[in-house]
């Protein structure tokens, strides 16, 4: 029996049974084979930069060119569907609304506040050098926080 494996795993291991290894590893996950697959044919990812723009130029096109974008199905599903909310009278608002948030950020807010605080006032006024060790420092405050001070 091979050093530490206790009597309930003897003759378990692989060399007795090599048919139960798995040789290729842990299958994919079905995600990442379809994100492999997509590589492949060519689609990549969007990035945050290319929704921004793709927002930005949206907020610039005429109710034509964003219904010939909603009925087009070459187009991305991106653009489709903000196309599709745009153009639905309840949802258009809201939609504006995200979408000016993501290419221009959302608009501030000034806040007036006022704070009213009994802050102690400290003053020190000891300098000491960076370098010097823990005992000279006690000896130079003349020994205030100091095991025998």
């Amino acid at each position: 029996m091979p050093r530490g494996q206790t009597a309930h795993l003897k003759g378990k291991d692989f060399r007795a049974n090599p048919q139960n290894i798995n040789r290729k590893g842990q299958p994919k996950k079905l995600l990442r084979r379809v994100l492999d697959e997509l590589r492949r044919e060519g689609y990549e990812p969007v990035s945050r930069t290319q929704v921004e723009e793709v927002y930005s130029t949206l907020l610039g096109l005429t109710i034509d060119d964003v219904k010939t974008m909603a009925n087009d199905p070459n187009q991305s599903m991106l653009l489709r569907i903000v196309a599709w909310q745009l153009l639905d009278g309840k949802r258009a608002p809201d939609m504006l609304e995200r979408m000016l948030d993501r290419a221009h950020g959302k608009s501030t807010q000034r806040v007036d506040a006022e704070v009213k605080t009994n802050a102690a006032k400290i003053i020190i006024n000891k300098t000491y050098a960076a370098n010097q060790p823990d005992h000279a420092l006690d000896e130079a405050d003349g020994g205030v926080g100091s095991a025998g001070g």
